[in-house]
């Protein structure tokens, strides 16, 4: 079994909010990965229509 890294990013409030879909061989792989999900996140426009059944959801969506 090979160890790999992985991203995760979480909030005091709310806990665990994204995670890595896979590990990464590489350090660098990964620190990439996170990246480009921060960059694209920041445009990401949020389904109101999933809510809490989803795999995201706002806080006061109920």
């Amino acid at each position: 079994m090979s160890r790999r890294w992985r991203w995760s990013i979480s909030d005091a409030e709310l806990g665990v909010l994204a995670v890595a879909a896979h590990g990464y061989e590489l350090r660098t792989a990964c620190e990439a990965a996170i990246e480009r999900f921060v960059e694209s996140a920041v445009a990401a426009v949020i389904d109101q229509t999933v809510g809490r059944r989803g795999r995201f959801w706002r806080p006061d969506a109920d």
